[in-house]
């Protein structure tokens, strides 16, 4: 949830409680008030009563729809007003309405009345439901006006705090030029921009020496170990070695080649992380496919692999071409050497999807680290093919899967993540 939209959902929360505890209140003292009204009003009305009484009126004229007097025997329950809430039933609306009641007896010379005031209060509560509505209206309005000028207000006040993100979302460590924050008036930001500003700053200085670095050594490396390599090839050819010297010196080149192509694949694998392969095309999959077979037919006839390729629909990515023939190239050689003598290759090639299949054991390594470096299931492998793979993959948003059935290693590339 955005810091905004959670903010504002906290805001609305507690207006809510705010605003539904004080109507409450609002509501039970409005109703407390009006019924204290109602209740001197039945006084009054009461003390008429007994004043007409005295004055020797007849209780026939005395008697209405609210108001009923009748003589009753002595009691001793004298003065004493009693309110209840009653139903009454009402002839024109032919059903029993809400009344307020107030009942006293009275002595007046040697007689006793009993004495029964009536209050409707239809209207009370017609009064006190209009008042609560247009309490809540008022509320909603209120609320609706808080919460439109909060979100205003702090879509404005956090506007350098989103450039902020935007711009470290955005920010390529590779790139020459610093960055560089928006101003802002705000000091807890302008504080936040310039501990970001000095942290980007040393590691994009720390990430561009690590770079030159790995770059100058593994250039650099390159050229002794062809040296060695060349000179080690001319002792090998030497008729002057007898067997143990020979096979020393196999020894040293066996390990220089291996150097040579671990400090190529190291290489590699820091360009791409660098992102030094910017150039992009659209290249058909299928074609790349082909170039490779045919360069690793040698190989499987040797191992006797028997190969089925099947390339339908079309397969046209934008990838750098390089990049492209090294996924392919690592995928199919990795096919190659896990396949035992005499096994089978499938390349299978649909709209969007290639998948590698190769038959095989079942090897040890989980599934989610065989992508690491230095993963390998025998001596003579570096262990870092797949991991090249898993980093072109990474750089192009392209999902790879692997999985093995029915004695089948497969691994599956899916070009179409629309």
């Amino acid at each position: 949830m955005k810091l905004l939209a959670k903010a504002t959902m906290y805001y609305l929360l507690v207006a809510l409680i705010f605003f539904g505890i004080g109507g409450l209140l609002i509501y039970v003292n409005t109703e407390k008030l009006i019924r204290e009204d109602i209740e001197n009003f039945l006084i009054n009305r009461e003390e008429i009563a007994t004043t007409q009484i005295v004055n020797g009126e007849p209780l026939s004229s005395l008697n209405n729809y609210e108001q009923k007097v009748s003589l009753i025997p002595e009691t001793a329950k004298i003065d004493q007003l009693i309110f209840v809430d009653t139903l009454i039933y009402d002839i024109i609306d032919d059903k029993y309405q809400p009344y307020l009641q107030l009942t006293v007896n009275r002595r007046i010379g040697k007689q006793h009345y009993h004495i029964v005031i009536s209050k409707s209060l239809i209207e009370t509560r017609l009064l006190v439901t209009e008042i609560f509505l247009d309490m809540f209206y008022v509320f909603v309005g209120l609320l609706v006006a808080l919460i439109s000028l909060n979100l205003l207000v702090s879509r404005n006040l956090w506007r350098p705090f989103k450039d902020t993100l935007l711009r470290l979302q955005n920010y390529d460590l590779g790139r020459s030029e610093k960055i560089n924050f928006r101003e802002t008036s705000t000091v807890e930001f302008l504080q936040l921009n310039s501990i970001l500003s000095r942290m980007t700053d040393r590691i994009r200085r720390d990430f561009l020496n690590l770079k030159e670095f790995t770059e100058n050594a593994s250039h650099e490396i390159q050229t002794p170990l062809a040296i060695i390599k060349s000179k080690t090839e001319m002792l090998m050819q030497s008729d002057n070695l007898n067997e143990h010297q020979f096979s020393f010196i196999k020894a040293i080149y066996d390990a220089t080649v291996k150097l040579s192509k671990l400090n190529q694949g190291l290489l590699l694998l820091a360009k791409i992380e660098n992102h030094q392969y910017v150039a992009e095309e659209d290249l058909d999959i299928h074609s790349i496919i082909d170039n490779n077979l045919k360069d690793y037919q040698e190989m499987m006839s040797l191992k006797k692999i028997s190969i089925r390729v099947d390339l339908s629909g079309a397969n046209i990515v934008q990838m750098n071409s390089n990049l492209a023939q090294i996924l392919i190239s690592n995928l199919l050689r990795n096919a190659i050497k896990h396949t035992p003598e005499g096994g089978k290759i499938e390349v299978i090639a649909s709209d969007g999807s290639v998948r590698f299949l190769n038959s095989g054991e079942k090897i040890k390594t989980q599934n989610f680290q065989m992508f690491e470096r230095f993963q390998k299931e025998n001596s003579d492998s570096l262990g870092l093919g797949l991991a090249i793979v898993k980093k072109i993959c990474e750089s192009y948003s392209v999902p790879i899967r692997y999985s093995y059935e029915q004695d089948m290693h497969q691994f599956k590339l899916n070009f179409n993540t629309d």
